[in-house]
């Protein structure tokens, strides 16, 4: 290696890229840290070797990093995604939603922020304010499978069964074969006591995804409760066999 080389950030950021992407975690964070011993404001480094950090969960070291990123460079809306990624990781929701907060401000448009924001709502429990963040990404993305699936999920939490089934729908729109919509269109009959509606949609999901645990435990309590034992014994049995590794 050239002197040029050691003074240059570039041979250094390049090197950290290639084993970043090689999920070489602890590798590549040496390397971004010599990128900062050449060029200690260099934002590529300083995002990404919080990001690193986190992987590594050293999330004391990937805060340092990141705030020190929103710090030199405020506008910058991805050292503002990641360091709300690392509060999040660290249970510090109020200072998750400051920093998606200061995201979708500099960002308004961008659907990902929004629903990224939700999360963190959802996770205070404050459901409608989630709810209308959801409603901010879908307006952007229409499609976003995801966020339709965590409004649905706040509406069955707020009890408005008949608001979380339209969410299903819509995911049914586009996707047909979403057999987690369908499980919820299931949930949402369990909810209101329609236990043989929501066996049907069960019964739907489960030849989509035959497998799956959670619909086979749903499948199991419906069957219980309209007093078949003994036959919801053998969805929680399929259901216990498919969990545990083989």
């Amino acid at each position: 290696m050239s002197k040029r080389e050691k003074k240059d950030p570039n041979y250094w950021i390049n090197m950290a890229y290639s084993l970043d992407r090689e999920g070489k975690y602890d590798k590549a964070k040496r390397y971004y840290e010599k990128t900062l011993e050449v060029d200690p404001e260099n934002l590529e480094a300083l995002i990404n070797l919080g990001k690193v950090l986190g992987q590594l969960e050293n999330f004391d070291d990937a805060l340092k990093y990141l705030l020190y990123a929103t710090k030199v460079y405020p506008d910058v809306v991805e050292a503002w995604i990641n360091l709300g990624a690392v509060y999040n990781n660290v249970d510090n929701t109020s200072e998750a939603k400051r920093c998606y907060d200061k995201a979708t401000e500099l960002d308004p448009s961008n659907p990902l922020l929004w629903h990224n924001k939700g999360l963190v709502f959802k996770r205070l429990n404050k459901l409608k304010d989630a709810i209308s963040c959801y409603d901010e990404c879908l307006r952007l993305s229409s499609g976003n499978i995801g966020a339709w699936c965590d409004k649905a999920f706040a509406y069955m939490n707020l009890q408005e069964y008949d608001q979380a089934d339209c969410c299903y729908d819509e995911i049914l729109k586009i996707d047909p074969n979403n057999a987690d919509a369908i499980n919820g269109k299931g949930c949402v009959q369990v909810s209101k006591g329609n236990y043989l509606k929501a066996i049907s949609f069960f019964d739907l999901a489960l030849k989509i995804d035959p497998g799956n645990v959670q619909i086979l435990m749903n499948k199991g309590f419906a069957l219980e409760e309209l007093g078949n034992p003994e036959e919801a014994q053998k969805y929680y049995d399929a259901a216990t066999k498919a969990y545990l590794p083989q």
